[in-house]
């Protein structure tokens, strides 16, 4: 298939799934192979960067984080779901925060002075 064709029907395909979330995550691996095996270096950064959202987005399900929310995320936002991950203070929130941090180029010791302030204003200590 020559690459005209081709980015015209991933492009097709990713506008047509785009509401369905797992075709749309599955288009975006193709389309990021594709990249890979035609060498093309600013799409393979594009498309891995969509994966990475794709991950995050099913990790936080837990976290209660909309899949789509994290889709749509922009830098600001992302702030804003690491504040919820932080809020909901779960075993795990350290590490989550960790990975969350590197993966979005986020500092991780301002990330850990932002958790440790939520937990001291939020802490409800029980006196006997």
């Amino acid at each position: 298939v020559p690459p005209e064709t081709a980015l015209k029907l991933l492009s097709t395909c990713s506008n047509v799934y785009e509401t369905d979330l797992r075709r749309n995550k599955i288009i975006k691996e193709l389309s990021l192979e594709y990249f890979k095996a035609t060498k093309n270096e600013p799409m393979i950064e594009k498309f891995t960067s969509a994966m990475l959202l794709h991950h995050w987005a099913k990790r936080l399900v837990p976290y209660g984080i909309s899949y789509k929310d994290v889709l749509a995320s922009g830098h600001d936002q992302r702030r804003v779901i690491s504040k919820q991950i932080m809020m909901l203070k779960k075993d795990d929130t350290l590490d989550t925060l960790k990975d969350f941090c590197r993966d979005f180029g986020f500092v991780f010791t301002d990330c850990c002075l932002q958790y440790l302030e939520i937990l001291l204003t939020t802490w409800k200590p029980q006196f006997q």
